[in-house]
């Protein structure tokens, strides 16, 4: 899934959704890839290496930081939802 349907997509939601708007995000991202990314060149005397195989890659981790993006800049935009704040203090995630 490309960037543009990913947005594609979470219009689509916003507009199916009760509420008007994104209540919550659950990436769910993964693929098999029957080749290696890294491809041996079946010849010393290629002139050029193969291009690696990113398709994983790009399912997998592009894809799920596409959704997180996303999902950064439209779950505040949820009239219904409740902020919550997030702290990168040690204080606040401290469990005596």
């Amino acid at each position: 899934m490309g960037w543009q349907s990913q947005v594609d997509f979470f219009h689509k939601a916003i507009k199916l959704s009760p509420t008007g708007g994104i209540d919550a995000v659950v990436v769910n991202a993964g693929t098999t890839d029957t080749h290696s990314t890294f491809e041996r060149s079946h010849s010393l005397d290629a002139g050029t290496p193969p291009e690696p195989n990113l398709l994983a890659f790009n399912v997998d981790l592009v894809g799920v930081l596409y959704t997180a993006q996303l999902a950064i800049f439209y779950l505040p935009r949820n009239a219904r939802s409740e902020s919550v704040g997030l702290s990168s203090d040690s204080e606040a995630h401290r469990h005596d």
